[in-house]
């Protein structure tokens, strides 16, 4: 993150940036006292998705292109903007909670 530089200057146009959700997972962590894999597996335990986990993935379990690719690459603090693992069967049940409104997914308040 040290020797990356922004694309526009703050605040005159959006710009998708992965950096920006390593920092915000920097927060949560402290914020929650768990680290992102902790917060990937208990999360996707809540909605039934067994096989969603951080990178690298199992390539015995994966389809993987015969080409130049980032497969089983260990994205370590970057995994937050891109670094998970997924199956079909999993996304469905994402999608199925989002569209069900599940309370899963429902936001946690919390008064100090």
């Amino acid at each position: 993150m040290l020797d990356s530089h922004p694309i526009a200057p703050p605040e005159t146009r959006p710009v998708y940036s992965n950096v920006a959700f390593t920092l915000l997972m920097y927060a949560v962590e402290v914020h929650t006292g768990k680290d992102y894999t902790q917060l990937v597996r208990d999360f996707s335990a809540a909605l039934g998705m067994s096989s969603t986990r951080p990178s690298p993935g199992e390539d015995a379990l994966a389809v993987i292109p015969p080409m130049a690719n980032t497969w089983g690459a260990d994205y370590g603090d970057n995994a937050p903007g891109g670094g998970l693992v997924s199956t079909l069967a999993d996304l469905s049940a994402f999608m199925h909670a989002i569209l069900a409104k599940s309370p899963a997914l429902a936001p946690v308040t919390k008064i100090r």
